[in-house]
């Protein structure tokens, strides 16, 4: 349906534009201060911009507004119609209040915090079409990085694969076995929770709203504090979920890479954990605000010593005979190269 549309509107007719936020000749002409082209435009002045802009925003706007407008819509006729029907609507309109007056000081407010709940709900549903909104209209946006993140992880392992196949003790190469599909586990791991939290909580915002309505005075002051509330409580157990999840993140993270990785030999261990982190995370957060920033060196210092004791060398053999032959074959380099260029070199 999002192809057909395009067709119609921005191929057969020429009407609007149908990909990109730009034309290519308006790129880059104004100073990008907010990150939106509209209000970076209206800022410069640039109004020819600011039109051309207007103009690309237009078709992908209206195709992923209509399902949720039709949807808001709708439950707001609902929930006007329930209030229009209740006795204290009558009282009003008896004292001779005007109809759009009960409408906008009487029965709205009472639907305000139901319709914020609608409204949020929404929004996640935006979220979902704007992936395939974003990549038929060729927008930058969530659709974008959340099509590069699918391949993040393969990315990942590529380059902890570089940087560890290519490192070296003397002649001995270390090797790095970790495959992508562990990151890929650890990876939709954080998704899942992700996921997870955010619909619990849309749906904790939605009783919320729900008993906010019913127990809510018609004081619009009331209803406007018990949509802050709700904001308020779900960004605030929504941040409390991120920083639980970093450190778990970068526990498994680094014990992946580094159960994975061996010199010879020689293997190395990593045995950090999630709860470990979380402390030194939150512990190193308040004493960089206490201290004005001047704890921040020594938090390095606690997290890196941290993550050095809680690392290990599995060797097999001894590892005085592994160091001495490594030492053995640097000095035979550094003999032959004197030999080959007659001087007195050694490394």
């Amino acid at each position: 349906r999002h192809t057909r549309f395009r067709n119609v509107t921005g191929v057969q007719t020429c009407a609007l534009p149908i990909s990109g936020r730009l034309d290519v000749f308006y790129i880059d002409a104004v100073d990008r201060v907010t990150g939106l082209l509209l209000v970076d435009a209206a800022l410069a002045g640039d109004w020819e911009v600011w039109q051309n802009a207007f103009s690309h925003i237009i078709l992908p706007a209206s195709i992923l507004s209509f399902g949720s407008v039709a949807f808001i819509s709708r439950l707001t006729r609902s929930f006007m119609l329930a209030q229009l029907s209740q006795e204290y609507i009558l009282a009003a309109r008896v004292k001779g209040l005007s109809k759009w007056k009960v409408i906008r000081k009487h029965a709205f407010r009472n639907i305000a915090v139901q319709l914020i709940t609608v409204i949020s709900l929404a929004y996640a549903i935006l979220l979902e079409g704007a992936v395939v909104t974003e990549t038929v209209f060729a927008w930058p946006g969530f659709g974008r990085y959340l099509t590069a993140g699918l391949l993040f992880p393969l990315a990942h392992q590529r380059i902890k694969a570089y940087q560890h196949n290519n490192s070296a003790f003397g002649s001995t190469n270390a090797s790095f076995k970790a495959q992508a599909s562990a990151f890929f586990v650890v990876y939709f791991k954080i998704f899942g929770v992700l996921v997870a939290g955010f619909m619990i909580f849309v749906v904790v915002a939605a009783l919320m709203g729900v008993l906010a309505a019913k127990g809510a005075s018609r004081d619009m002051e009331q209803l406007k504090g018990a949509a802050v509330l709700i904001a308020g409580a779900v960004m605030t157990v929504y941040l409390l979920l991120f920083l639980f999840i970093a450190p778990w993140f970068a526990a498994r993270i680094q014990n992946l890479v580094w159960n994975n990785t061996s010199l010879g030999p020689t293997a190395t261990e990593s045995h950090v954990r999630a709860r470990d982190l979380l402390w030194l995370y939150v512990s190193n957060f308040f004493f960089i605000v206490a201290t004005l920033g001047l704890f921040k060196p020594f938090a390095d210092i606690r997290l890196a010593k941290y993550r050095l004791e809680h690392m290990a060398l599995n060797i097999e053999g001894s590892l005085d005979d592994f160091l001495a032959h490594e030492q053995q074959s640097v000095s035979a380099v550094g003999e032959e190269t004197a030999d080959v260029f007659d001087v007195d070199i050694s490394f």
